[in-house]
């Protein structure tokens, strides 16, 4: 269907086809947080300052032993990103993975053993639903949060918002990118020159986790 050119622009936030298969594709393409060819333009939120504010949130608010736990993906990848940043900001921080197409129960028995094993007084998770969970966890192995274990986690969505409000989290901000996300593609849709990467900042959303 892409390559039949039935449709006017393409949004993608997944790599589903190889980087020729990009290239070929006739209708314009926008890719949100992702790296799917080099005419591909990008938009997404500052995921390395993302990590450094997150690992740096941390380190201000007392935590000496700090981790963080992220899914198996790429160093040019969102999360992988992020994770360089954590890496900046805590050089000798540990960095565990625990992938995300494990078992919601293997997962936990991960984020579980890693904890037990480190004993870490402060984590940054990659997104804010390991970080429900590792909360979760945590209360399981009688850890009270913040005061044992301070937790912060990434996207910051109005879901987290409303329904989570004790998790801190780093906030993108997703209303400014689907808006600019709809303004390149038009712009691309009627041949004007776009940039290659957009990169959007991000903020700290306070919660009780911290």
């Amino acid at each position: 269907m892409l390559e039949a050119n039935q449709v006017d622009g393409i949004i993608s936030s997944s790599h589903n086809l190889g980087i020729d298969d990009y290239e070929r594709v006739g209708a314009p393409i926008i890719a949100f947080d992702r790296n799917l060819a080099p005419n591909v333009p990008i938009i997404s939120s500052d995921n390395f300052e993302g990590g450094k504010l997150a690992a740096r949130t941390l380190q201000k608010n007392g935590c000496e032993n700090i981790i963080m736990i992220t899914g198996n993906d790429n160093t040019d990848s969102p999360t992988g990103l992020r994770a360089l940043g954590f890496s900046f900001q805590i050089p000798d921080g540990k960095i565990f993975k625990v992938p995300n197409n494990l078992s919601t129960i293997r997962r936990e028995m991960e984020i579980k053993s890693i904890i037990a094993s480190n004993k870490p007084d402060g984590i940054f998770v990659s997104d804010d639903l390991t970080a429900i969970l590792t909360m979760k966890i945590a209360h399981q192995l009688e850890l009270n949060i913040p005061e044992d274990l301070k937790i912060i986690g990434y996207d910051g969505t109005s879901f987290i918002e409303n329904f989570f409000p004790q998790l801190t989290t780093i906030r993108q901000p997703i209303d400014e990118i689907a808006s600019l996300i709809v303004d390149v593609l038009l712009k691309k849709i009627k041949g004007e020159k776009t940039s290659k990467d957009y990169i959007l900042p991000i903020s700290l959303l306070p919660g009780g986790s911290i």
